[in-house]
């Protein structure tokens, strides 16, 4: 399973329509997406103009311009941008005030296995980066009022979504990279491929 399986799946259980993406590259997830309305946003689109694009907008914009000008909703949002912390930051608290109702965010690369991967900063000559976008995770896992778990698969997908019970998770305020590889699976809500589809007859909603 990879994050198009997980997307898609989503949008199959759930019924959601409309879907924004927000880092797009050269196209490779979102033309295989199956929401019927799709928006990608990347400054810098390298799309194959072979993509098929009914129901498909593209914008070439960075994130933070996209969320100035946006008056849309969205029930489906995928966050695959910038992986520094701050520019994560900004753009999964803008995704979860441009959601629907009942709708989802979904995070790529939370979950890197070495420390090279989750370095602030891209290394040079090391092609695999996820950033810290693990750190803009684990705020989320210990907000009350979110639901947040991880599907171990495609370098950790984030799922964030809320619940009226909210979780009861409190993330550390300071920790190194050792100790979250040490305690990964708890701090991420750690859960399989198959239990994430056993997850999807759950009642999840989203607020701002």
């Amino acid at each position: 399973m990879n994050r198009t399986d997980v997307l898609n799946a989503l949008i199959k259980a759930r019924g959601y329509e409309s879907y924004l993406e927000l880092g797009v590259r050269k196209g490779g997830n979102i033309r295989r997406i199956t929401a019927p309305d799709r928006t990608g946003v990347d400054i810098r689109l390298a799309v194959d103009m072979g993509i098929p694009r009914e129901g498909l907008t593209l914008i070439q914009k960075s994130t933070n311009e996209f969320f100035e000008d946006n008056m849309l909703k969205f029930d489906l949002i995928f966050v695959d941008a910038d992986h520094r912390f701050g520019p994560c930051l900004a753009d999964v608290r803008n995704a979860v005030k441009a959601l629907n109702p009942g709708g989802t965010v979904v995070m790529h690369d939370v979950f890197p296995e070495t420390e090279q991967m989750a370095s602030p900063e891209m290394v040079k000559g090391y092609n695999l980066w996820c950033g810290e976008c693990y750190r803009v995770f684990l705020k989320y896992r210990g907000y009350k009022g979110y639901y947040a778990y991880t599907v171990d698969c495609d370098h950790g997908l984030g799922v964030i979504a809320s619940k009226r019970t909210g979780q009861d998770f409190d993330t550390p305020k300071r920790y190194t990279f050792a100790e979250f590889q040490q305690h990964a699976d708890e701090w991420l809500g750690l859960i399989s491929p198959a239990e994430f589809i056993g997850l999807l007859d759950a009642t999840e909603e989203i607020g701002n």
